[in-house]
């Protein structure tokens, strides 16, 4: 993937030359090393900025934006626990209503366990498991699930003015619903469906 990269007149080496356009390959460095030192379970997440010399700014300068990363390997945690993670923040500020699409072109993912998260017709970032050849390179002999979030984006969109509503006059009723459907229907259309057809009591 290209990137593009913002250059250090003078850097204090050649590892510190260009500033970083995402935060997964510190993350990733970060999980090695607690991996290298015996740490069997780590959860970590960082909130940094990144820079990209595409873009530019009313000043001339490369813009800067501010990056969420959340990543963690070991235990019984999977996709979906980073799904919740995700989803569950994504809620407490207000955006209830994310989308996640399946995402197969980004080589640093394992290609069937990776989604692209959006909100509003918004692309927030990308999630999933970080491909097994990629984390060995890193040493780490664990599935690493991380996601990288755009919190500037999400800071635009967050609402978190908060409503009372009355509770409600009915008592909650959970059912267990079992659907066959084909193959090629993922979970994100059969939630808009029955979200769709259930309305308010839903």
């Amino acid at each position: 993937m290209h990137r593009n990269f913002v250059k250090i007149i003078n850097p204090l080496g050649e590892e510190n030359s260009v500033m970083r356009t995402m935060l997964i390959p510190n993350m990733m460095e970060v999980l090695s090393k607690n991996y290298s030192q015996g740490n069997k379970e780590v959860a970590l997440f960082e909130i940094g900025r990144i820079f990209n010399d595409s873009k530019i700014n009313c000043d001339g300068q490369p813009v800067e934006a501010e990056d969420l990363c959340i990543a963690f390997y070991g235990g019984k945690d999977d996709f979906y626990t980073l799904k919740g993670y995700v989803q569950g923040l994504l809620e407490k500020l207000g955006i209830p209503d994310a989308e996640y699409t399946a995402e197969k072109g980004l080589a640093i993912y394992h290609p069937g366990r990776c989604a692209d998260v959006r909100a509003n017709g918004e692309l927030l970032g990308t999630m999933g498991q970080i491909r097994p050849d990629v984390s060995e390179r890193y040493g780490i002999d664990e599935d690493v699930y991380l996601c990288e979030l755009c919190f500037s984006a999400i800071m635009r969109q967050t609402d978190t003015d908060f409503v009372y509503r009355p509770l409600p006059k009915y008592p909650a009723v959970t059912r267990d619903l079992a659907v066959l459907v084909d193959e090629e229907v993922t979970i994100a259309q059969l939630e808009h469906v029955i979200s769709d057809r259930g309305g308010a009591i839903l």
